[in-house]
């Protein structure tokens, strides 16, 4: 089990980054009440410094973070598209199926497997009629509203 993150406020809530030596193993928005730490050391505080750039101007793309190898060649392919989206694109479910050569559903699944939420942009993923999913920890309607605020943020450029 990953030990407490480190973490950030942001204004869609407190961002928590877990790690392991240099890599990022995982990235999510946590509650309040859950534990978490300050950056110990200059790697953890070059990390959390390139996501408070990133909430400060949208434009600013995360690069230089060391990730896990995506699991699988599917979820390689999806990590790859959405890095190559530009900020404030977004895309259908129907319109990465297609690219990906797989079902809307199995997109779906893919964001929701997502641990590198900012970095892997799958907020920029919507269904044909409306926001789609957001996965999170406080339940849709919160989740959905934290992928509303990174639209309007990206989109404000």
């Amino acid at each position: 089990m990953d030990s407490a993150p480190y973490s950030c406020e942001t204004f869609v809530g407190r961002l928590a980054v877990w790690s392991k030596d240099k890599t990022v193993t995982r990235v999510g928005f946590i509650d309040e009440d859950e534990p978490w730490r300050k950056p110990s050391n200059q790697t953890e505080r070059a990390i959390i410094s390139k996501f408070l750039h990133y909430f400060d101007n949208p434009r600013y793309l995360i690069k230089g973070v060391r990730l896990l190898p995506a699991p699988t060649d599917m979820q390689a392919a999806f990590r790859a598209l959405l890095r190559a989206t530009s900020v404030g694109e977004l895309l259908s479910y129907a319109t990465v199926a297609h690219l990906l050569g797989t079902s809307p559903r199995a997109v779906g699944g893919l964001c929701a497997s997502n641990i590198y939420p900012i970095i892997i942009p799958c907020h920029r993923i919507i269904a044909k009629d409306g926001l789609g999913g957001y996965t999170g920890p406080y339940g849709a309607d919160k989740n959905l509203a934290i992928k509303r605020r990174l639209i309007e943020h990206e989109r404000i450029i």
